[in-house]
């Protein structure tokens, strides 16, 4: 499966559905990582779980809420 065309489909979905820009790039940079991360693992539920918790220790991926 190619991952980037994936990523380009889901941006104009997001595009078509009016999301804000920034909304789109952090989107972007959060699949970017995923796909980075879990590139030689097994994709499972716990490698999902593993990026989620890895993401909620890096301060570039918390919300700006």
């Amino acid at each position: 499966m190619n991952l980037e065309a994936k990523l380009e489909e889901f941006e104009l979905f997001l595009k078509e559905d009016e999301k804000a820009e920034k909304t789109i790039e952090k989107y972007k940079t959060n699949i970017k990582a995923f796909i980075e991360f879990s590139k030689d693992k097994e994709l499972t539920k716990r490698t999902v779980i593993e990026f989620k918790e890895k993401l909620d220790q890096v301060d570039e991926y918390l919300p700006n809420t």
